[in-house]
């Protein structure tokens, strides 16, 4: 979609921002597939087109056509497994070269908390934006492990963190890598701490295989 610098009047009393709600409410429920084309949806609510409101359309269509899909949790046999997949689609905004960061944690292959956001701040290579979106994983990790020992469940195993990127896994796991930029370096220190604690364990996936990819 293009940006625009300035909103198109016509379209000041279509229910575009009230549409886009419903769709990310949608995405953030039952339907990780569409939480790619709402995130590029949701950059457009200052200066709104009708070309983006089309787009926001297509989208309902193809919720109506795949109403069937969604989210299965099967019955938990044994222990349960916790994982998560992450990736970062380096640059992607033209207007702003902001990378958005995919992440999947997923207990027994159902996806329980799926997100594909912008990057608050630039990165300056693929490692980085990886690296960035890596952090974020691992702390959404964090969080559900946290929730499920609310619920009496022990994870008493390195959660596996699925990541396509080497270099950002040889980052996390080299103690005299250097960092300069400030934002990036306490991202690298947090996720090597949980590397070193064994609290998760990163393992290289290839990108065909990655299931962060929206």
């Amino acid at each position: 979609m293009v940006k625009m610098d300035k909103a198109d009047t016509r379209m000041k009393n279509r229910p575009y921002r009230s549409l886009e709600g419903s769709l990310k409410y949608v995405a953030t429920g039952t339907r990780p597939d569409i939480a790619y084309a709402v995130c590029q949806l949701s950059r457009h609510l200052e200066f709104l087109h009708k070309e983006h409101r089309n787009a926001a359309i297509r989208v309902l269509r193809y919720l109506k056509t795949t109403q069937s899909k969604g989210i299965c949790f099967e019955e938990v046999l044994g222990n349960l497994q916790l994982s998560a997949y992450t990736d970062a689609d380096w640059a992607s905004n033209k207007w702003n070269r902001r990378s958005i960061s995919e992440v999947f944690v997923m207990i027994n292959g159902a996806p329980v908390i799926f997100k594909s956001n912008m990057q608050q701040s630039v990165a300056l290579s693929t490692a980085e934006a990886e690296y960035m979106t890596l952090s974020l994983c691992v702390q959404e990790v964090l969080w559900t492990r946290s929730l499920l020992k609310e619920m009496q469940v022990q994870i008493n195993y390195a959660v596996t963190i699925h990541e396509d990127n080497q270099t950002a896994i040889a980052i996390a796991k080299n103690d005299n890598y250097q960092i300069r930029a400030k934002h990036i370096d306490i991202r690298y220190y947090f996720v090597r701490e949980q590397v070193k604690d064994k609290i998760i364990d990163l393992q290289y996936t290839e990108t065909k295989s990655q299931l962060a990819v929206f």
